[in-house]
């Protein structure tokens, strides 16, 4: 869509979101988020924020876009050089290496202009089953290794059309999970909007759109909007849909209506440690949610996008 009439906020909404995540990123080039049992996560982190860096920072001011740039090739570099394991990324040093950290990760490596070692493509290529579905652990605990919705758009989104098979395979998957009001359902976020927006990005990528794709909204607990990292998603996902551009618009202008005085926006429990154990036919999953108490995943969400509200 074209900027509307209120891009230059858009604009410095972007860059002041931008500034906030280049100050909290570490010395040595990895952010750090959350804080689950296991500790907080650097990898999976990483891999998330230099995404969403570096598909935002052309849209920067000036004095801003080029600290951005080097923020996410610091980011990338970190991933590369100080990674936890000799092939594939996790959550964090202790969490051992999964298809969800590992796409991320491999999305950061090649937006920053380097090469992804093939070990670690065929590392994530290897947590596709049969159904085309991508399992976030091949040998978690329950639940944790069957294929998850958010981690296969993820996973295809990394390994890209040259994945031709794992890609027709996890199309037909992508189809026969969509729910019947368009969404996709999520295993490890509170509500959906974070796998839809996932899923049409992997369908807009693989021109694959049927153009009945938006975000769904409704007074469903896993639908509703509750914080900024929800209404991101939503508004990223509006803008790769065929919505209007005035509603487009409007849902970014809120987004920037709610950012704090430092750049962030303010975090709310949005990620589910699900139990493995949950999830039967009969049943909801069920598991704790958490916070990014520093707040950086869920700006860097928004500042991702705000850039595609303003493509």
């Amino acid at each position: 869509m074209t900027a509307p009439p209120q891009g230059r906020s858009l604009r410095a909404a972007l860059s002041s979101g931008l500034q906030f995540l280049i100050g909290s990123q570490a010395s040595d080039g990895h952010w750090q988020d959350f804080q689950l049992p296991l500790g907080a996560s650097d990898g999976w982190v990483t891999g998330y924020v230099t995404v969403a860096m570096a598909q935002s920072s052309r849209l920067a001011t000036d004095e801003v876009m080029d600290a951005a740039c080097l923020a996410v090739r610091r980011g990338a570099a970190w991933l590369r050089l100080q990674r936890h394991y000799q092939v594939g990324w996790g959550y964090n040093e202790r969490s051992g290496a999964d298809a969800d950290s590992t796409a991320w990760a491999i999305r950061a490596i090649r937006a920053a202009g380097s090469v992804v070692d093939p070990a670690d493509r065929d590392f994530l290529i290897s947590h596709w089953d049969s159904s085309g579905g991508v399992r976030t652990f091949l040998d978690g605990p329950g639940g944790w290794s069957r294929a998850h919705s958010e981690v296969t758009a993820a996973a295809v989104l990394a390994v890209g059309p040259s994945g031709a098979d794992q890609v027709r395979d996890s199309l037909r998957y992508s189809r026969r999970i969509r729910l019947a009001d368009g969404s996709w359902p999520a295993y490890w976020w509170r509500t959906t909007h974070l796998a839809t927006l996932l899923h049409v990005q992997m369908l807009v990528m693989l021109g694959c759109r049927t153009g009945d794709e938006r975000p769904v909204v409704s007074e469903r607990q896993e639908q509703q909007v509750t914080g900024a990292f929800d209404l991101a998603c939503v508004a990223a996902t509006a803008a790769l849909s065929t919505m209007p551009t005035t509603t487009i618009a409007l849902l970014a202008q809120e987004l920037v209506n709610q950012q704090s005085g430092d750049g962030s926006w303010d975090s709310s429990p949005s990620l589910r440690l699900t139990d493995p154990g949950s999830g039967a036919p009969s049943s909801p999953l069920q598991g704790r949610l958490y916070a990014d108490q520093a707040r950086i995943y869920t700006t860097a969400t928004a500042v991702s996008a705000l850039a595609r509200c303003l493509s």
